[in-house]
């Protein structure tokens, strides 16, 4: 079987006598067998590509959609493709938004489609994709997509010199220092020892420092950083001296945090920050981060007696049992037959009324010596007083048991439909929605709720005063009910969700309408599990 027209022969105007196998998943593998072979004429495979990209589906595009995807996927088959860069291209368009020139502005795509052209983009042929990623890193006007582009280029060609100096480019370029720390991150992924990377996260810090308290951008790039540094930075001077000043200067437990666990990665040896971690631990003796500090200290000083004695002191004194377990354990580990740590433990066990941190002591004090009589005997101890608690049965009642919301349960079901229908607030619609899914309900009601939800849905135009954002909780409610729907749609039902639906995706509700975008993400969920002709037909309303 060499002629295509086996998989897909479209007769415009004639149905019946057409042939849309390339709709039809169980096809798939066959199709891109077929354009592997060698006894396939090159003319036969180029008119199938030709198809393919041409096809008009006169239902909303889906189909056209599939079509042209499907194209990409088996030039990864069919290399020597003449339209290839072509198609590679579109696909790429497809998968971000680029700028229009002609109408000088920007084109963006709905989000099924977006999604499905990314996936389509790793199963193409990834030469046609690293070079069309290439002509976008050089053509595209947007710092955005730039960044994605050639972090994404990154990936697919390792070491891409077109996706390393375009980021090094937009570091330079770039003054805010939200979109510094992106940037960097991005070529951090891509090309993590390159000198542009540490510097610029020390410069981050650096100038974050002044005034961070003011600002919880600020403050976030900071943590982002600091962080960051641990993963490229091992050894380099300047990321332990950045470290080191935010550890003397931070009045942030949690950026302090950040920098003693990247000190404790990257400064090996390094006596700098053997000093710097030294001096914390004695000044800061009882605070949570000792614990941090003294474990950050052994890491880079190995038998370090400052490290051992912090641990020592705060399983000794430390009155939070999460830090006093975590003492304890690591104590064990590096430092197994420590006279002081044994001693510690005892002494807490003897003298402590806290029933609470006797146990953990004996606990603890098993791990260094199993076979110690005095913290066998606690434990045991223990045991035999819990045992002999008096248990309330009343308290394994569970109040508000919903197990009565079972498939065929009328009564709950019109409990959630009404639910459902007056929904005000996110809160209560979702809690509705959950409430269909988790008992597993399908049926007709449930169903034709959710699309009476969508198609009375109440909104507020985006361009309005009162506009809402894309976080808000009625897009929330909207997106929700979209794909809850999705979850609970049987195939037989899709037909009714086209006729229901089709209409809010016209010209004028693209642009202002919430509910184009949930109406639209279902009908894209419905092209891809029925046949184009059942699509068509619903579209068009035919029998």
């Amino acid at each position: 079987m060499n002629d295509w027209h086996y998989f897909f022969n479209h007769v415009p105007h004639n149905l019946a006598a057409s042939t849309y196998c390339v709709f039809e998943p169980q096809y798939k593998t066959e199709i891109f067998n077929w354009f592997r072979r060698e006894d396939v004429a090159k003319e036969q495979k180029e008119d199938f590509i030709q198809a393919l990209i041409d096809f008009s589906d006169d239902c909303g595009d889906f189909y056209c959609y599939r079509a042209y995807i499907l194209a990409a996927e088996a030039l990864n088959y069919y290399k020597d493709c003449s339209l290839g860069d072509a198609i590679a291209s579109q696909i790429l368009k497809w998968s971000y938004a680029f700028f229009r020139q002609d109408k000088q502005d920007w084109q963006t795509f709905p989000e099924p489609l977006v999604t499905a052209a990314r996936v389509a983009l790793e199963k193409t042929d990834r030469n046609r994709v690293v070079s069309a990623f290439v002509h976008l890193v050089h053509t595209t006007e947007s710092k955005t997509i730039l960044r994605i582009a050639a972090e994404k280029l990154g990936k697919l060609d390792p070491g891409n010199k077109s996706a390393i100096a375009a980021l090094v480019l937009l570091l330079e370029a770039t003054q805010d220092d939200s979109d510094l720390w992106h940037i960097t991150r991005s070529l951090m992924q891509i090309d993590p020892d390159n000198p542009v990377v540490i510097s610029t996260l020390a410069n981050l810090i650096q100038a974050n420092t002044d005034g961070w308290a003011n600002s919880d951008c600020r403050w976030s790039i900071i943590r982002y950083a600091t962080k960051a540094i641990r993963e490229v930075s091992t050894g380099n001077l300047t990321a332990i001296k950045f470290l080191v000043q935010l550890i003397q200067t931070t009045a942030d437990k949690y950026i302090c945090w950040d920098a003693i666990k990247s000190l404790g990665e990257i400064a090996t040896g390094n006596q700098t920050a053997i000093a710097a971690l030294t001096e914390f631990l004695q000044i800061n003796q009882g605070d949570c981060i000792c614990f941090d500090a003294a474990k950050a200290l052994w890491q880079i000083d190995e038998g370090n007696a400052d490290a051992i004695a912090a641990f020592i002191h705060m399983i000794a004194t430390n009155t939070d049992g999460f830090i006093f377990n975590q003492s304890a354990s690591y104590l064990v580990q590096i430092a197994p037959k420590n006279v002081k740590a044994i001693a510690a433990l005892t002494e807490r066990l003897e003298t402590t009324q806290d029933e609470y941190f006797r146990c953990r002591s004996a606990a603890s004090l098993l791990q260094f010596e199993p076979d110690n009589k005095l913290a066998l005997a606690t434990l045991i101890d223990f045991v035999n007083f819990v045992k002999n608690l008096q248990v309330d049965s009343a308290n394994n009642k569970v109040v508000g048991n919903l197990e009565r919301l079972i498939a065929g349960d009328r009564d709950a079901i019109a409990v959630i439909t009404q639910r459902i229908t007056s929904a005000q607030d996110s809160y209560f619609l979702r809690e509705a929605i959950y409430m269909l899914e988790e008992s597993e309900i399908r049926n007709k009601n449930g169903f034709e709720t959710l699309i009476d939800l969508i198609q009375t849905f109440d909104e507020l135009a985006r361009t309005s005063a009162l506009a809402e954002t894309w976080q808000s909780p009625r897009y929330s409610q909207l997106l929700k009910a979209a794909n809850e729907l999705q979850e609970i749609l049987l195939r037989e039902q899709m037909w009714q969700v086209i006729v229901a639906l089709k209409d809010y995706l016209s010209a004028s509700n693209q642009d202002s309408s919430y509910r184009y975008e949930a109406c639209y993400k279902i009908i894209w969920h419905c092209a891809q599990n029925i046949p184009y002709l059942d699509f068509y037909k619903a579209w068009h309303s035919l029998p």
